[in-house]
């Protein structure tokens, strides 16, 4: 498994405990330095995809990275390389139609401009995956998101915390993504890679 942007190394940690051959990708020294220290982990500062062969790892993990990438449509080519035939990719991305986004509008904390390049729907980041050859297989609801995103934009919003309100800003969005059609402030997305068709 490879993790991209495997931060201090936690998750990495539980796939190597479960048996998983891991290697992360980290360009904080800080956290790369954690996540060697306290967990004996593979971790990489050199975010270059190109460095993997092809055809390396069953499953590949972003969490919340996806949106910090600049080459987007060269990112997913690299990663259908390196990804093994019947391999998975499972990608983790804040929603730009949930509750919490149009409720908060420009105070919405997961825009994160300018760190966040790219603001996805559920059906954009389908869209796009499908347009590189991946299979969505399904998605799961990221449900805490919505609380610490509410709580950061109230911030924003009037320079205070504001946790009473967060919670029900965070509970009725929830609501809203499972009832509705707008989706949960955060998601996660599984694709499987296709083969292509020529």
């Amino acid at each position: 498994i490879l993790d991209i942007g495997s931060g201090t190394g936690e998750f990495l940690f539980a796939c190597k405990k479960s048996n998983w051959q891991t290697t992360g990708v980290e360009p904080s020294k800080i956290a790369r330095k954690q996540a060697i220290k306290n967990y004996s982990l593979t971790v990489s500062e050199k975010t270059s995809l190109s460095l993997f062969k092809e055809k390396s790892f069953n499953a590949i993990t972003m969490w919340h990275v996806l949106e910090h990438i600049p080459s987007l449509s060269k990112t997913i080519v690299s990663l259908y390389k390196i990804l093994k035939d019947d391999g998975v990719l499972i990608i983790a991305v804040p929603n730009i139609n949930s509750f919490d986004a149009s409720y908060y509008k420009e105070f919405w904390a997961a825009y994160d401009l300018p760190i966040h390049l790219w603001h996805f729907s559920q059906e954009t980041i389908v869209k796009l995956f499908e347009n590189h050859n991946f299979k969505f297989v399904r998605k799961k609801a990221m449900i805490f998101d919505s609380f610490y995103v509410s709580i950061l934009s109230e911030e924003y919003k009037l320079g205070k915390k504001n946790f009473i309100k967060s919670v029900i800003v965070g509970l009725i969005s929830n609501i809203y993504g499972f009832f509705g059609k707008r989706g949960y402030s955060s998601t996660i997305y599984v694709f499987k890679k296709q083969n292509k068709a020529f």
